[in-house]
């Protein structure tokens, strides 16, 4: 299971407010895990958004599903 690297206010502009949003480590990502949005997938030269009514699963060989709920 990927492990919480912390937690980070991220500006919703629908809402017109805060929203504390974990954000986790791409490389702590395991295989067949569903992550839901909101949420920040932090790597070393990017940062992967998934929004609310999403989720996120790390496939085998690295690559990223997202799906809308």
């Amino acid at each position: 299971m990927a492990q919480l690297f912390y937690i980070f206010q991220i500006y919703d502009f629908s809402k017109n407010t805060f929203q504390s949003t974990p954000v986790f480590q791409r490389s702590e990502l395991n295989s067949g895990q569903i992550l839901e949005g909101p949420l920040l997938i932090q790597e070393t030269d990017t940062t992967i958004v998934v929004p609310e009514g999403f989720s996120v699963s790390p496939l085998a060989g690295g690559h990223l599903m997202l799906e809308q709920k």
